[in-house]
């Protein structure tokens, strides 16, 4: 009996220390160089990037705002999944690889408040790429709700420089098609613009100095959610950006409703030393 109990006793205490959040902090990829850091700052869930030892990503928040509430702060780090192991196998005959063999690993963060769970942000990390969503949980008894818009954000270092296309204004170019891909860029542009006012257009190429390169940008849009472009701020500082208002001549929503639980697009983070990785990267259908 007492064998029982011990053993009962040692289980729970395994499970309790394999649930502590500040144990599963980082998450990398399968070759060790891309990096991973989570954490809580003053209430403000971050999250940064590192590559082979340097930060390609600063602390950026986290968080999403909805219709049943705003989950950009106040928020606590509840639980830290342990380390999954990702993989796939698959063909395909017309993007940069016709055969891929994909490897990451994964990790889910669960944020909540007042001891109540909110929203998951789970992280897939693969060699030179770095994928992550949320995933919301029900408040109450809604089973959906709007995401209003994300407080989600790519700080860069200081040292950054940018490639970026800005994004069109509503319904105007040809056949007013706008906004488009279809604009020009400044080459190692400076940081903390906002392009025209709109924002830019992803994919987001930055250059981190002398130390290599990252693209942002997403993955995942289905008709359950939409597109979304990359605002600019203050300093190096980028947040995710719902659709303009005007678009569709102002037909539709300009944020998204999912259901609860439900779950937002990836978006992705592509690091390396060299152009290499960037322009070889798959990770938009990994």
């Amino acid at each position: 009996m007492n064998r029982i109990v011990t053993a009962a006793l040692s289980a729970v205490m395994c499970v309790a220390a394999s649930a502590s959040p500040t144990d599963n902090l980082t998450v990398s990829s399968p070759d060790g160089l891309t990096v991973v850091t989570v954490s809580v700052v003053d209430g403000v869930p971050t999250y940064s990037v590192a590559h082979n030892g340097e930060k390609f990503i600063m602390d950026s928040p986290l968080g999403v705002n909805t219709n049943v509430g705003d989950f950009t702060g106040s928020m606590s780090l509840m639980e830290a999944s342990a380390d999954r192991k990702v993989s796939d196998s698959y063909s395909l005959p017309n993007i940069k690889k016709s055969h891929v063999e994909y490897r990451a690993n994964s990790r889910d963060y669960t944020f909540g408040r007042d001891g109540k769970k909110v929203y998951d942000v789970i992280f897939e990390v693969s060699d030179n790429n770095v994928a992550f969503r949320y995933k919301l949980y029900p408040q109450g008894e809604r089973l959906c709700c709007l995401v209003l818009n994300e407080a989600t954000g790519f700080v860069m270092p200081d040292c950054a420089t940018t490639f970026l296309c800005p994004q069109s204004k509503p319904m105007g170019g040809f056949a007013r098609t706008s906004p488009s891909y279809e604009t020009g860029y400044t080459m190692d542009d400076a940081t903390g613009k906002n392009g025209w006012g709109e924002g830019y257009t992803f994919p987001c190429l930055f250059r981190n100095g002398d130390k290599g390169w990252t693209l942002i940008s997403e993955t995942g849009i289905a008709g359950d959610y939409c597109a979304s472009r990359l605002l600019g701020g203050d300093g190096g500082r980028y947040t995710i950006g719902y659709p303009q208002s005007g678009e569709m001549n102002g037909f539709g929503s300009s944020c998204a409703s999912i259901p609860l639980p439900g779950y937002t697009p990836w978006r992705t983070i592509t690091v390396g030393e060299t152009l290499a990785p960037v322009v070889e990267t798959t990770v938009p259908f990994d």
